[in-house]
């Protein structure tokens, strides 16, 4: 197996970055910025594909990669279909919800930044497909609020008071809802009940 620190080592004895540049190179790894939002299930196949030289093992790494990307596909493949279905039918409506990554202010380059306490930021973003190239934002910075379950069910709410009408007698109407899996903000019971609320105010029929 190829010693990395031994290179760096000699490179640097010597003078001799161009070495350190060519050995670097046989290892495979890239220098980049890192992938974001990807799964613990994503991360655990490829590291173990690349900790392991069985050909048995890695086939059936590969066919539980192809297995889990297929999930993954389905579920664009659905929320096309739903999008399609909520501009054609006036009884649907679909939103797409997520919580942007931290944002830090102040947002400076020198070098002292990098030691100095950082402000924390929270954006959430609601979309509607049938209102076009129009995202609802809620702000917040960490004085205010964290950004747990109870934070994403009021904005929820809160977007939903402010763009829908209580339906009217006999009226129908079915929300259909897509955000990652993220247990503390989206997936958890704080959500769910929000949506039950929903339903009983008298905004939707049904929530899938």
């Amino acid at each position: 197996m190829f010693n990395l620190y031994n290179a760096v080592v000699g490179a640097e004895a010597d003078g001799r970055y161009w070495l350190y540049k060519e050995e670097f190179r046989k290892t495979g790894l890239i220098i980049g910025p890192p992938r974001c939002d990807t799964c613990a299930t994503c991360d655990r196949i490829y590291v173990a594909m690349c900790a392991t030289t069985n050909a048995q093992d890695l086939n059936q790494l590969d066919l539980e990669s192809i297995l889990h990307h297929s999930i993954s596909d389905a579920g664009y493949a659905s929320l096309k279909e739903d999008t399609q279905l909520n501009i054609l039918n006036p009884n649907i409506e679909v939103l797409t919800f997520d919580l942007q990554q931290v944002l830090f202010c102040p947002m400076l380059t020198h070098s002292d930044y990098f030691y100095q306490r950082k402000y924390s930021c929270l954006n959430f973003a609601v979309t509607s497909p049938k209102q076009t190239n129009k995202t609802h934002f809620f702000f917040w910075h960490e004085s205010i609020a964290g950004r747990g379950s109870e934070e994403i069910a009021s904005c929820l709410i809160r977007m939903i008071e402010l763009n829908y009408q209580p339906l009217q007698h006999g009226q129908l109407k079915t929300l259909i809802t897509y955000s990652d899996r993220c247990t503390g903000q989206n997936c958890n019971w704080a959500v769910v009940c929000m949506l039950r609320v929903v339903i009983s105010r008298g905004y939707f029929t049904e929530v899938i």
